[in-house]
């Protein structure tokens, strides 16, 4: 999770700032240990989806290489 309020530097920088509402959109970042962002997940609905682990998990192991 990451808050860089006031100024939104990151979530800019990341591209999931909601401009109408000046707030970060729920998104979920797979990040390589050289900081390359290697996938990405975006919620859209955070209000009513939940995100279970049986959704990310397949498609980490397959990035990083284990079953």
């Amino acid at each position: 999770m990451l808050s860089d309020f006031p100024d939104r530097k990151a979530i800019r920088a990341y591209g999931i700032l909601n401009e109408r509402t000046m707030t970060a959109i729920r998104t979920f970042f797979l990040i390589d240990r050289q900081g390359v962002i290697r996938k990405k997940w975006v919620i859209d609905n955070p209000t009513t989806t939940v995100v279970y682990s049986d959704i990310l998990l397949p498609d980490i192991r397959a990035i990083v290489g284990k079953p």
